[in-house]
């Protein structure tokens, strides 16, 4: 699964959606045994403070 980008309308930021979004595409690949390529910066900052999730990420993909 490739993750792009996440967007929230600037009318709802602040509100812990993208978190919420983040989330539950990461138990979803999760239960679905899934591997990813993060290419979104908020998913990447996520993961950085979830590294229980890191185990998803494609390691050809993975970057430094």
């Amino acid at each position: 699964m490739v993750l792009m980008h996440t967007y929230v309308p600037e009318t709802h930021e602040g509100k812990g959606i993208a978190g919420s979004m983040a989330k539950f595409v990461l138990e979803y690949a999760k239960n679905s045994n899934l591997k990813l390529i993060v290419y979104c910066p908020y998913v990447a900052a996520y993961l950085k403070r979830h590294p229980e999730y890191n185990e998803l990420v494609d390691e050809n993909y993975r970057k430094a």
